[in-house]
């Protein structure tokens, strides 16, 4: 990914040239994906037949193998209904679980179709096929290696912007982050990327609190990385971004996960400690410990790990 993704070609080429780069991925490996979606409405009969796949995979009545094929059938029919395209969608995504299944996803033409979707105009069908995608690869180098030589990671950065649902943003975020772990080269494809990776600072500013806490963990986790990841973020306004999070929630997880960013940033870079101590961060830290000690003891006690992190934090501030 480079920094001109955005200004030549637009989306739509970005998502073309992903797809092509799935296409040849696919047939090097020997799979049997088409690059051509079907054509033309679905037939009524098969698509009497699909429905009914459908309702013996809820039931539990049918095997994995003619599940996994008939899902695909659907998600690669552009004649698929909304309602039916989002359950199959959904069935796809619990049989990916396996992850044997999921290996072999590409070679019944499943893959493909799958990150067509992610260009699809119905964001209930988008954030269905990025969830679909993370689980595929989430902990299975095989589908990572598909993932990274096709281009997943650049047909999904556009859904990390502003303009997409809050929904749709947090799942496209998953699927970066199921990319990156355990695979250094898309680790490094991530880090590398200035715009990637201000797509997922611009995340905390959403005041989506389940948003903003999984893009702060994310953040954390590639904060200890490396200087160079450091100074892009911190170029992307990052430190603003964490206060301006805090400054708008009460939420557990936000204020869990943004502390130990905060703290993860201290440890790795004089430079963006100096920045943070030039922010309202104390006194927001210092404003939560006070709401925190007004707690019953049992709530207290369930807040011991914020509260033990935010004192450190003050304590870092103050040193």
């Amino acid at each position: 990914m480079s920094a001109e993704d955005g200004q030549d070609g637009g989306d739509r080429t970005r998502h073309q040239l992903t797809l092509e780069g799935v296409l040849k991925w696919t047939m090097e490996q020997g799979g049997q994906a088409d690059p051509e979606a079907p054509q033309g409405p679905m037939d009524p009969k098969r698509r009497e037949f699909l429905e009914h796949v459908l309702d013996d995979i809820a039931s539990g009545a049918s095997d994995a193998a003619t599940s996994v094929k008939a899902l695909v059938e659907i998600v690669s029919h552009p004649g698929s209904e909304e309602p039916t395209l989002c359950s199959a969608l959904e069935s796809l995504s619990d049989w990916m679980e396996d992850l044997d299944l999921a290996a072999d996803l590409h070679k019944v033409g499943g893959f493909i179709p799958v990150v067509r979707l992610t260009a699809d105009a119905r964001p209930e069908v988008v954030w269905r096929a990025c969830e679909l995608l993370g689980t595929a690869v989430q902990n299975n180098p095989e589908c990572q290696d598909l993932a990274h030589q096709c281009g997943v990671l650049d047909a999904v950065e556009p859904l990390l912007a502003a303009d997409r649902t809050d929904k749709v943003r947090t799942k496209a975020l998953r699927v970066v982050s199921c990319l990156a772990r355990g695979h250094e080269p898309l680790l490094a494809a991530v880090m590398a990327s200035r715009p990637l990776l201000a797509a997922v600072v611009a995340c905390l500013g959403s005041g989506n609190d389940r948003l903003v806490a999984k893009a702060s963990f994310f953040l954390r986790s590639l904060a200890t990385t490396g200087k160079h990841v450091i100074d892009v973020l911190s170029k992307a306004g990052l430190v603003d971004s964490v206060c301006g999070a805090l400054a708008r929630t009460e939420d557990n997880s936000v204020w869990e996960q943004c502390l130990g960013l905060c703290g993860a940033l201290l440890s790795a870079s004089p430079k963006v400690a100096t920045s943070i101590r030039e922010t309202p961060l104390r006194s927001l830290i210092s404003g939560r410990l006070g709401k925190l000690r007004d707690l019953c003891q049992e709530d207290r006690e369930a807040r011991e790990d914020e509260t033990a992190a935010g004192r450190l934090l003050l304590q870092a501030l103050d040193g």
